[in-house]
Parts: structure tokens; C-alpha cells; sequence
């Protein structure tokens, strides 16, 4: 199996994560990939749940915020399980996450908002690096 390409989309505030993480899934909703958002807790399940709904007032973004198996294309979930078979992966967790290695892409944030979230992302990316993951740092969105 080969190893995904591991993406750090640079974050320097909130406004921009939430605006990168709607890009992204949007991205590769459009060009027909099945995407998986892996949430920290319910809490943020639901929160980027409805953020999705409200994103875009002229393009809808079905999806749906799950903790079983779906066919949806974009899956909003809070347990470490490949539920819609997607093969891009987004990963909101403060640790690397368990199943990104069935995956062809992984996002992470390179958050810099905080120094304690900046750590986190660098441990993120030394582990990566360390498993020896193709690394991607993306330009910055505005």
C-alpha cells in the first residue's frame, strides 16, 4: 500500500482554519473524491457540521455528521474509522490519527494560533516524518 501525502495547510487564525477547512472539503467534493473529517469530540463534529451548512449560501455541500458507516461523500465524524471509504482524509485531532495510512491524502492544520497548538503540529509533523510520509506544506489561504 502506498503511503498518503501528508498536506499542512498553514493556519495563523481561527476565521482562516474554518475558511481552509470548507475549502478543502469543497475542493474535493467538486472533483468527485469522498472526503472524511475526523473531529476531535462531538462537540466539534457538530460545529463543523454546521458550519458546512452555512459556508457557502450558492453552493450546497451535502454531507453529514456520522459515527457509522454512510454513503455520503463528505463525512463529519468523531471516531477513528474510514465510514464513507474516502480517500482523503481531514484530520481536526491533536495527535496524528490512527488510520491515515488508508488514505491518499491527509490534511492536517499547521496551526499557529497558539503556541501549545503549534507544538502539536510540529509533533504531527516530526511523527509523519519519522514514518516516513511524503510531506506537503500548501500555501497559505487569505
Amino acid at each position: 500500500m502506498q503511503k498518503p501525502n501528508i498536506i499542512f495547510i498553514p493556519v495563523f487564525s481561527n476565521q482562516q482554519k474554518l475558511g481552509s477547512i470548507c475549502h478543502y472539503i469543497q475542493h474535493h467534493f467538486e472533483v468527485g473524491d469522498n472526503v472524511l473529517v475526523v473531529a476531535p469530540n462531538e462537540q466539534a463534529t457538530r460545529y463543523i457540521d454546521e458550519l458546512l451548512w452555512k459556508f457557502s449560501p450558492e453552493s450546497f455541500l451535502p454531507h453529514i455528521a456520522s459515527n457509522t458507516p454512510s454513503s455520503e461523500k463528505v463525512v463529519i465524524t468523531s471516531v477513528a474509522q474510514n465510514l464513507n471509504q474516502a480517500l482523503v482524509l481531514i484530520n481536526l485531532c491533536a495527535e496524528v490519527s490512527p488510520i491515515a495510512e488508508h488514505f491518499n491524502v491527509v490534511y492536517e492544520l499547521y496551526d499557529q494560533t497558539h503556541p501549545e497548538k503549534l507544538a502539536q503540529s510540529q509533533r504531527r509533523q516530526q511523527i509523519y516524518t519519522s514514518k516516513q510520509f511524503t510531506i506537503v506544506h500548501s500555501a497559505a489561504l487569505k
